[in-house]
Parts: C-alpha cells; structure tokens; sequence
C-alpha cells in the first residue's frame, strides 16, 4: 500500500523555491526533500517556477550591469549578441577579396 502524498509545509516551499532557483532540477529536488517528483510538481509547482524564475532574473540582472558597466566588454558583447540580436559579420582577408576582384576580370 503506498504512502500518502507529503504536502509541503511553508519552510518546504521556502527551500524547494531556493533550490529550483539555484538551478536544481525537479529530480533533484524531490530526492533532497526525500519526496517522488510527482508530489513536487502536485504540491510545488509555484515554488517551483517562482524559484527559477527569480535565479534567472537574479544573474539576468548581474549580466546586465557587468554589460553596462564598461569594465567586461566580453559581457558587453554577450548581451548584445543575445539580447539585442547582434551578430559578428566575418570579414574576408584582404588578399582573398583582392583575388576575388581579379577572377572577375
């Protein structure tokens, strides 16, 4: 006969909302709450996408001020690249567009 369901008490959700935050995923969540990924997602489901939601936006907003700062240009170009839909354009060594030019005389 199988166990019924453990509801989460408020510390519960608390730390399930921690842990999806920091990136944990549901299976490894409910094997630290000592609970079946079911009755996470039954119980949990606002902790759950609350918590991962707040991580994002926790190093969304840490990118960002890295970007905006002038001190990571790396950073800088990562957001723009992402963010902005900026690409880098490839261009062609000077020799191969000079041969280029002469193969269409």
């Amino acid at each position: 006969m199988p166990r019924p369901p453990k509801k989460p008490s408020k510390q519960d959700l608390a730390e399930i909302e921690m842990l999806a935050g920091i990136g944990l995923t549901q299976q490894e969540i409910a094997d630290v709450k000592g609970i079946c990924v079911e009755t996470l997602v039954k119980y949990a489901p606002v902790a759950l996408r609350c918590g991962k939601s707040k991580g994002i936006g926790k190093v969304a907003r840490k990118c960002f001020e890295m970007a905006s700062s002038g001190k990571h240009p790396s950073m800088t170009r990562f957001f723009l690249r992402t963010q902005a839909g900026w690409r880098d354009k490839h261009a062609l060594p000077e020799e191969l567009v000079e041969y280029l030019r002469q193969e269409e005389e």
